[in-house]
């Protein structure tokens, strides 16, 4: 059995997210055993199920970093249709790793579009590139989510949805996305925070070893004592 140590996560102003029963743990895979990031895809993917399956519980997923308690993540991101004549100069966005049903746990309300599912997964998540600036790119390489910051800053007075975004995570090369929704804004490095821009990419793509287990329950316990 492992014992998994909760926090709740609460605040005085609103975060964006509904803090009511709502859980966090740290969960680290290591060994030879989770060395791939398909074997990390397919403990993710039944552990959640297996947390949803527990009585009490409402709905969990897993974010690699979590609002409010972890911060940083910012990568440069662009309208891929008018890309900046340098990375440097394209506003930043808090990038998150996430697993379906995020959202829903976390209480993030859907704006626009969809929200990551099983749809998205590592396929098409090969190394296709951008260039940081000239013509528009015409390879989409993966499905994300925005924020409604970054909607609003990237493609202003427009629908962001179905719009492709160059996205600069410290590679040779930048690559392409397209946006498949738009989420709420949430209070990413601190309740003082009014830069809320942020951007979330489906788990499959990378496979983080490290990620933080949310859960929504019913009930107010700081432990939950799990079985694997």
């Amino acid at each position: 059995r492992i014992p998994l140590w909760c926090r709740r996560v609460g605040a005085a102003v609103d975060p964006g997210i509904r803090t009511d029963h709502l859980l966090t743990a740290q969960l680290s895979l290591a060994g030879q055993a989770y060395g791939s990031e398909d074997a990390r895809r397919q403990f993710f993917g039944g552990f959640i199920d297996e947390v949803r399956s527990l009585p009490g519980v409402a709905d969990a997923s897993a974010v690699n970093m979590v609002p409010v308690l972890d911060r940083a993540g910012n990568i440069p991101v662009w309208d891929a249709a008018h890309p900046p004549a340098q990375i440097s100069e394209a506003p930043l966005a808090c990038a998150r790793f996430v697993l379906p049903r995020y959202f829903r746990t976390m209480g993030i309300p859907l704006v626009e579009g969809r929200l990551i599912d099983d749809r998205d997964t590592a396929a098409g998540a090969a190394s296709a590139s951008a260039p940081p600036a000239g013509g528009a790119p015409t390879t989409t390489v993966l499905n994300v989510v925005i924020s409604r910051s970054v909607a609003r800053r990237i493609f202003p007075g427009v629908g962001a949805v179905g719009q492709r975004m160059g996205v600069f995570a410290g590679g040779p090369e930048p690559v392409v996305a397209e946006v498949v929704g738009v989420v709420g804004d949430v209070r990413m490095n601190g309740l003082n925070d009014e830069d809320t821009t942020a951007l979330y990419v489906p788990y499959q793509v990378a496979a983080p070893s490290a990620m933080r287990l949310v859960v929504r329950t019913g009930h107010s316990e700081e432990i939950l004592d799990l079985a694997l």
